[in-house]
């Protein structure tokens, strides 16, 4: 598998922990030791990573996908019981099309934070998907951004079977041009899952003919929830470039420093060490 590089820390992943490849499945024993892990992958195509991480772990993970090729990438997380992994995802294509599936099956007690960048490519569909369980919190962030004609589809689910969850998923999108994004939040209460907390916030930034259609959704079988959603969405018109530059903007760097606060503003708490390559890429790309 030339197109992926698993890498802990300076070493390989094989250095570290053992792993089965078998064609295009990747299968990851992430030890309890192991603090950090990156996957690295470029003109990847129908890849299917396995990762499972084992009672009382922690783990961050930085995952990495870039080409200028079609690819299609499923990870599947298993997390045990009182385990906590942070995922910060950068899925920066080129011209191409992207389809990336991100699965997380919950044990009791765990933790996950689910940290994604989509940029670039012609069509991009994300689907993600958090199977939570008992006491267990579920925290997503998202930014996409397109410009020309990018399509993105982008759909986070969260299902609460068991007692005490909390849900917190927010996103922002950034489009420009003739650009569109479908971007879709789905929590489910199941019947008999009490006292669960969820809260969705959709924020985005539109430019020229650019489109965003917001639809946090919730499907609610239960009484006993705490549950928000908010949707806002903001149009770079004339009068606040106007603003912006009554007071001491350059006009050519009105929507720049604009969609440079609105996208930088979490990103760096949230990639913690890998945010001067996240904030090098997207710079690129809103010269």
């Amino acid at each position: 598998m030339n197109d992926i590089s698993v890498v802990a820390g300076k070493e390989e992943i094989n250095n570290v922990e053992r792993y089965d490849e078998v064609d295009r499945l990747l299968v990851i024993n992430i030890p309890q030791n192991l603090k950090h892990l990156n996957i690295l992958s470029f003109n990847a195509t129908n890849i299917y990573i396995k990762f499972v991480l084992k009672k009382n772990s922690e783990c961050e993970l930085f995952e990495y996908n870039s080409g200028n090729t079609q690819n299609r990438i499923t990870n599947l997380f298993y997390l045990g019981k009182n385990s906590k992994i942070k995922i910060n995802l950068f899925n920066y294509q080129q011209n191409n099309d992207s389809e990336v599936k991100h699965f997380t099956v919950m044990s009791a007690d765990s933790e996950v934070v689910f940290n994604s960048i989509y940029a670039g490519g012609i069509n991009t569909i994300a689907r993600n998907t958090f199977d939570g369980n008992l006491n267990t919190n579920i925290e997503i962030n998202g930014l996409v951004i397109g410009s020309n004609n990018q399509k993105f589809d982008i759909s986070s689910n969260i299902l609460n079977h068991k007692d005490n969850s909390k849900n917190n998923i927010n996103y922002k999108t950034i489009m420009s041009d003739n650009s569109i994004c479908f971007l879709k939040s789905m929590p489910r209460v199941f019947k008999n899952a009490k006292n669960n907390v969820i809260h969705i916030s959709h924020k985005g930034i539109i430019n020229n003919n650019a489109k965003i259609h917001s639809m946090p959704f919730m499907i609610i079988k239960e009484k006993e929830v705490n549950a928000t959603h908010s949707s806002s969405i903001y149009k770079l018109d004339e009068d606040a470039r106007f603003y912006m530059k009554c007071r001491g903007i350059n006009k050519q760097n009105i929507n720049k420093f604009i969609i440079k606060e609105f996208a930088f503003s979490d990103l760096k708490q949230e990639y913690a060490d890998n945010y001067r390559f996240v904030e090098e890429k997207i710079l690129k790309m809103i010269k």
